[in-house]
């Protein structure tokens, strides 16, 4: 958004800080969109590709949120995480298969 734009909305009683809010906002709710499309086709894929049921795509889920809430504490970091499975699967998280 261009300063004119900033201003306009300045003038409708909007405030810097009102966009920043509007701009969080947006970004968590994609950002759940994301992971939420991401675990939902692990999960489709596990069960039509490889026949897993519910149980065992429930207890892989319940292993994936553990792993997110360690990230989400700081006890684990992303790229530690690639590069374990660099290091340990050889396979590059960040390139495309």
């Amino acid at each position: 958004m261009n300063r004119s734009e900033r201003r306009r909305l300045e003038k409708k009683g909007v405030t810097a800080k009102d966009l920043k809010v509007i701009e969080n906002n947006s970004a968590s709710k994609a950002i759940d969109y994301a992971v939420s499309g991401m675990i939902a086709s692990f999960a489709l894929v596990l069960h039509d590709k490889w026949g897993w049921g519910q149980t065992r795509i429930k207890r892989l889920l319940d292993q994936v949120n553990e792993q997110f809430d360690s990230i989400d504490n700081d006890y684990l970091k992303i790229e530690d995480m690639k590069q374990t499975i660099l290091d340990e699967i050889g396979i590059n998280i960040d390139k495309k298969a």
